[in-house]
């Protein structure tokens, strides 16, 4: 069912249970007929509520709570099925069973590739061709066969996780923390629903504005946040418009709340929910000191993203107890490093103020040109940004820059044991590299002898090959651009490289909405892993604080553009970040970084 035609019967839906006000031409079958089918649904508990009195409280409270987790079948991404995935790997608990769980999973991945080759070649390829594919086809669905009676004979609840069903309202409460609250969005074409849940109370809202009618607005406000463009004063206007249709209708329910928990689907996905304005901005656009006096939405809250409710429950209940109840995040196992950072590709190009200015692709389809990632510009301040990081943390011995900093070495490494993975680099989106997203490492051509071979290392690390690596970090740190984004304004879900670490592993993932003033990436990132370090605050607060900072810098007035101090977004979880993990023996005063130019 189409999303528009979901919402159309949630807005109905109180009408189920006052049957007198349904003309008689238009009567429905019994109500209680639902519960025949799914006694135990959402549906059935509202209608059986609501059946005692439709204008009662628990009426309503019955049928938000069913509108809640009736949207979510309509809405699953790719990314919620990321987080489902690791969900399944962390429960699995012993390492022999967590790595079939990722066979299994990586052989699935597989097997939907080969499915595309096969259309390919079944129409246009040869008969060898066609052999070789449908042979290799047949190879993974025995090896599939062989995993799936595995697990259902040593974990009979891989099947549930993988596929989780929407998460209960009641579920979403206990899951949250008294100081949060979770906003979620399901955008149709004719309007756009919300939900705001806090661990005591939920409110849900009709937002009167089209698909269309938002990804104009997302656009308005996006044109004015070019770093590129530095001069151009940016849309509060057009900002304060869109807090008072998405966000306003909860003020009083979010007030109070330090951290918010964003849900946006759609066009929403490429808004930069940071600079909305939440109260009528004085001043001139142009004015530093006005930007500085603006209440901006990501100021005064600590923002973190999650691509569906469930996914709340894949990062902070993967694990059940004896009794089925929620026993917790996945354990730690093992000793764990503090840090690995990669970054500073040596490059061709003239030096570089933007990370990833315009790329334009020249290549040959399923390869990566080497002349366009050579001609890419060096970034003066993403080895100072990876060395500095690296010295908070206590992560000097894995530092790979420059000439370091190979493809090669991200796939040889093991990395599930580090706690912050900091990629400071270029990325490229899938129209810009020809291929798909990736992360950009010193070429192969520039890397000192012996120089490795392309199909290990062509510089270019894509989405689907950082699938495959195997992480277990709290943070995966993207230090480059346009991460954030999943193509066009409806693009499904995140962003493939976001999509791609959320698989292989990480917690949270730190991306960016638009191509980042190279100095100012890497001070906001810097900055941030200093208020962790320091125990003052967890991931969400400290990319807070971090912006807070920059903005309010009188000392370089060009920092008050929220193009410069909002580009990162936080996907997974913000808080509780494990303080044991972090190196003891980090060095003290940080040095001082370079100044903007």
């Amino acid at each position: 069912m189409k999303p528009s035609m979901f919402l159309s019967l949630v807005l109905l839906a109180p009408c189920r249970a006052a049957a007198a006000e349904v003309p008689a031409d238009l009567a429905v079958p019994d109500p209680l007929e639902i519960c025949r089918a799914a006694p135990n649904g959402p549906a059935c508990r509202s209608v059986r509520t609501c059946a005692a009195g439709a204008a009662s409280d628990r009426c309503r409270e019955a049928l938000l709570a069913e509108a809640f987790e009736t949207s979510q079948l309509v809405s699953r991404t790719a990314a919620a099925a990321a987080f489902a995935d690791v969900a399944a790997r962390v429960a699995a608990g012993s390492d022999p069973l967590a790595l079939a769980v990722r066979k299994r999973q990586d052989a699935f991945g597989e097997r939907q590739q080969l499915e595309r080759r096969l259309l390919t070649v079944l129409a246009d390829g040869t008969d060898e061709q066609r052999g070789t594919a449908l042979a290799e086809a047949r190879a993974v669905d025995v090896r599939l066969a062989e995993l799936d009676r595995q697990l259902a004979r040593d974990f009979p609840r891989y099947a549930e996780l993988t596929n989780p069903g929407p998460l209960p309202l009641a579920e979403t409460k206990k899951l949250l923390r008294p100081d949060e609250a979770l906003i979620y969005y399901v955008v149709s074409e004719g309007a756009t629903f919300a939900w705001a849940v806090t661990k005591d109370d939920a409110q849900w809202t009709r937002i009167a504005r089209t698909e269309r009618e938002l990804a104009d607005a997302v656009q308005r406000i996006r044109s004015t946040l070019d770093p590129k463009q530095p001069n151009k004063p940016f849309n509060r206007k057009a900002a304060r418009a869109l807090y008072l249709d998405l966000v306003a209708p909860f003020e009083g329910l979010i007030r109070n709340r330090k951290f918010l928990i964003l849900v946006p689907s759609g066009v929403l996905l490429s808004l930069p929910f940071a600079v909305l304005v939440a109260q009528e901005p004085r001043g001139s656009d142009s004015a530093p000191q006005a930007l500085r006096e603006t209440h901006w939405f990501g100021i005064d809250h600590a923002l973190s993203i999650l691509p569906a409710p469930s996914a709340i429950r894949a990062l902070r209940c993967a694990r059940l107890d004896g009794q089925q109840n929620c026993a917790g995040a996945s354990p730690r196992s093992g000793p764990r490093r503090p840090f690995a950072g990669f970054g500073a590709p040596l490059l061709r190009g003239t030096r570089a103020t933007i990370r990833n200015p315009d790329a334009e692709p020249r290549h040959t389809p399923g390869t990566i040109d080497q002349a366009l990632i050579e001609a890419l510009d060096p970034l003066d301040h993403a080895a100072t940004e990876v060395t500095q990081i690296a010295a908070v943390l206590g992560g000097a011995d894995a530092v790979f820059i420059e000439a370091d900093n190979k493809e090669a070495t991200v796939k040889r490494e093991r990395l599930d044991d580090v706690a912050t993975l900091l990629f400071a680099t270029h990325a490229l989106t899938a129209v810009e590299s020809g291929r798909e997203a990736g992360l950009v490492f010193t070429p192969p051509a520039l890397q000192p002898e012996p120089r490795p071979s392309r199909l290990v290392d062509d510089g270019f690390l894509t989405a689907s090959e950082a699938a495959l690596l195997s992480l277990d970090a709290d943070w995966v740190i993207l230090s480059a651009c346009n991460t954030a984004s999943g193509g066009s304004a409806g693009a499904e879900s995140l962003s493939g490289l976001a999509r791609a670490f959320l698989y292989a592993g990480a917690r949270s993932v730190l991306v960016s909405h638009w191509p980042v003033n190279d100095a100012a990436s890497a001070r906001l990132t810097l900055s941030a892993v200093q208020s962790v370090r320091a125990g003052t605050a967890d991931r969400a607060e400290a990319m807070r604080l971090a912006m807070s900072a920059m903005l309010n810098d009188r000392a370089r007035p060009q920092l008050a553009q929220p193009s410069m101090w909002a580009p990162f977004e936080l996907i997974g979880e913000g808080r509780a970040p494990d303080r044991a993990l972090l190196s003891e023996s980090a060095a003290a005063p940080l040095p001082g970084m370079r100044p903007l130019e």
